[in-house]
């Protein structure tokens, strides 16, 4: 099947007269996760990961994906169709180097404009320094050849209640104006999804994952359109905001108002959201300019209510959890399980939970050596069964009215080997190195990642992804603009979540990884500085750790962090339920 649509698509870019095709695998958005009508990239290559690149030309079809997904997309790519470009690695060339290794006189190259930045599509000209007239982004070529094509997605959108938000959408529209005073911007383009989600109070279920609306919004000193498909808006969520100084227009409109921009005015826009296509409609007198969307940063720094809502949720959602574990040690070996049962029931335990919405991401459940694959998706023709023995890896998470989770442990199911228990304790060392980290107002989440990875390079071992991302407050589980990675330069900043998660990989064998999320604070101790607060209250497996590896500072501190979850559980457990806690988080 593949290789049968790599054909119809050259055969389309021969009629076209196109020499190479770029396909981003994103949608008019840029959003992370994507609808079904623009997942392109695994439409046309079979390959499903959240990242990648697919360059079709005449003779050669290449898929560039990074490290988080080398063993997936070489498992789902056909070696007959398609070449695995490793991207980061010395010698695999980038897209563009490959496009002009071949590149002759006269070529096209060719991408649909509505899913390409307008930073990565001017990155992309600019390095293949070719002419301005050899470049065509104004067409969509899947369209033409995808039989069935799924439509545009038009969920219900619901109103996300101040109870929730701490802030209403007028309070956060007038804190956004001010900003955009403070630097003489008259109008703001909005085209992230998660971020008009939480400027408008809204939420939808348009995109698997995302509780986001398919949606634009251009903020002006007085006005605020909304586009969206108009129909899927209750009345009464349309009176409330049209009371709140929001116009309502279709989501087609947004082409026709950018073309009416004043001329004479200053258009702010995220070039890293904002697609290339939609840039050909404003007039040159307006004045373009870039940087991130200002909602991202008032979005990242959540209010108390956002706050106490999270830690509330990360209990509810540590009770499934815990409910899950007992499950999974009664029945292991018993009955017949695999990766995607032990899932199903995860999702079955979590959605028991106050408030709880939909899954903040696809369970990820590694068993043995499918740990060892970074982002991997069990299906139910290659899921592993599950035994008595080895270790698990578990990255779930959850969508509540009150907040979002995302959490990651390693489960011991039998009698784990010396090495298991070493790996399990580096990673545990390092994951603890960080979330006890006090650090200056200023500090970049950059300078902090190497405390996480100290205890593990010291061993001589790495992992290739980052330690940590923002998290949204029933918004995307991966937000901005802060992070835990090398090339992360944002300073941290009370209020903002994230996670902690290192980890280690051996191919064939087993994945170690841990994940807690973590809200910054003003120190307890010392003023101008900050600490982390655990969100996630959920045990370690003590029967993984390698106590001669810790030393004492480290021992408090696990026991710490188990007397706090403890205390935070049994509220909410019966008495089975709180034996089984108690037998979990022993003194160490």
């Amino acid at each position: 099947m593949i290789k049968e649509r790599v054909t119809l698509l050259r055969e389309l870019m021969k009629k076209k007269g196109l020499d190479y095709w770029i396909i981003s695998g994103s949608d008019p958005h840029m959003s992370e996760y994507v609808a079904e009508r623009w997942q392109s990239r695994a439409w046309i290559s079979g390959f499903t990961g959240s990242a990648g690149w697919v360059l079709i030309t005449h003779d050669m079809a290449g898929l560039w994906t990074d490290s988080r997904y080398f063993l997936q997309a070489s498992q789902q790519l056909d070696p007959d169709v398609f070449t695995l470009f490793k991207s980061g690695l010395p010698d695999t060339p980038t897209l563009e180097q490959t496009i002009k290794k071949y590149y002759k006189k006269d070529e096209i190259v060719g991408f649909d404009g509505t899913t390409l930045s307008v930073e990565r599509a001017q990155e992309l000209m600019k390095q293949l320094n070719i002419n301005e007239d050899a470049i065509k982004y104004d067409q969509d070529l899947l369209d033409v050849i995808w039989e069935d094509r799924p439509l545009a997605p038009a969920t219900q959108i619901m109103d996300f209640s101040v109870k929730f938000s701490g802030e209403s959408r007028e309070f956060k529209l007038q804190r956004l104006r001010k900003r955009m005073i403070s630097e003489n911007i008259q109008f703001h383009l909005l085209t992230s999804l998660d971020d008009i989600a939480w400027l408008m109070n809204i939420r939808a279920t348009d995109i698997m994952y995302n509780p986001v609306a398919i949606s634009f919004c251009i903020v002006g000193p007085e006005q605020c359109r909304f586009c969206t498909n108009l129909s899927r808006i209750p009345e009464e969520l349309q009176s409330d905001l049209k009371n709140d100084g929001v116009d309502l227009v279709d989501y087609s409109s947004v082409n026709r108002l950018l073309a009416n921009i004043p001329a004479d005015t200053n258009l702010y826009y995220n070039p890293k959201k904002v697609q290339m296509a939609l840039m050909q409609n404003i007039p040159e007198s307006v004045t373009l300019i870039s940087g991130l969307d200002m909602t991202t940063d008032l979005k990242a720094e959540k209010n108390e209510v956002e706050i106490q809502g999270m830690r509330d949720a990360h209990i509810q959602d540590a009770v499934a959890m815990l409910r899950w574990w007992m499950w999974l040690e009664e029945n292991v070996g018993k009955i017949d399980l695999d990766e995607v049962s032990i899932g199903k029931k995860m999702a079955e335990f979590r959605s028991k939970g106050k408030y709880f919405q939909a899954l903040s991401f696809a369970e990820i459940a590694g068993y043995k050596g499918n740990g060892a694959i970074i982002h991997y998706s069990a299906s139910p023709d290659t899921a592993a069964s599950i035994y008595k023995e080895g270790i698990l890896l578990l990255d779930s998470g959850g969508h509540y009215l009150n907040g979002t989770t995302d959490v990651t442990r390693t489960f011991n199911l039998g009698t784990a080997a010396e090495n298991e228990k070493k790996h399990y304790t580096l990673v545990l060392k390092g994951h603890i190195n960080l979330a006890s980290a006090v650090f200056p107002e200023g500090t970049s989440g950059c300078r902090l990642e190497t405390l996480a990875r100290h205890p593990i390079w010291k061993a001589g071992l790495n992992y290739g992804h980052g330690t940590g991302h923002g998290v949204g407050h029933y918004l995307n589980v991966h937000e901005g603009p802060a992070g835990f990675s090398p090339l992360n330069h944002v300073s941290l900043k009370k209020g903002m979540i994230l996670s902690n998660e290192p980890g280690l990989y051996f191919e064939n064998e087993y994945g170690i990884r841990i994940e807690n999320m973590v809200v910054i604070n003003n120190s307890s101790k010392y003023p101008g500085f900050l600490e982390f607060e655990d969100l996630t209250v959920f045990p370690h497996d003590v029967s993984l750790i390698d106590l001669e590896l810790l030393n004492e500072e480290e021992k408090m501190l696990i026991n710490d962090y188990h007397d706090k979850v403890r205390n935070a559980l049994k509220p909410f457990l019966i008495d089975e339920e709180k034996e089984f806690l108690e037998k979990k988080t022993p003194k160490i």
